[in-house]
């Protein structure tokens, strides 16, 4: 009888382990979905600063007093990003940047 009642503790521990992981892992799920919606916002500020820069690099003279400003939207975007999807994202922003600069001197 004794040994039944091991088992039977052993299961109903178990079960509540379970229980206490499932709640972890949507918690889990939780944060990364606010970590995702806040690279979004984050990203979409330094995509805008670095879209001006875009779309006038043909016209160095245009594009030479917006450079500042996008980098700094990426500095800032930098220290406040999440993700690693947001991370690699930003990367390819700033290498775009960086390009356009060199290219207008």
């Amino acid at each position: 009888m004794t040994t039944r009642a091991w088992i039977v503790l052993a299961v109903a521990l178990t079960g509540c382990g379970a229980v206490k992981d499932e709640e972890n892992r949507q918690k889990n799920i939780g944060q990364q979905t606010a970590d995702i919606s806040s690279d979004t916002h984050v990203l979409g500020e330094a995509s805008a600063a670095v879209n001006e820069v875009i779309r006038v690099q043909d016209d160095c003279e245009a594009a030479r007093p917006l450079i500042p400003k996008a980098n700094a939207a990426l500095e800032t975007a930098s220290a406040r990003v999440r993700t690693v999807t947001g991370k690699a994202t930003l990367d390819g922003l700033k290498s775009q940047l960086r390009a356009i600069a060199q290219s207008c001197g």
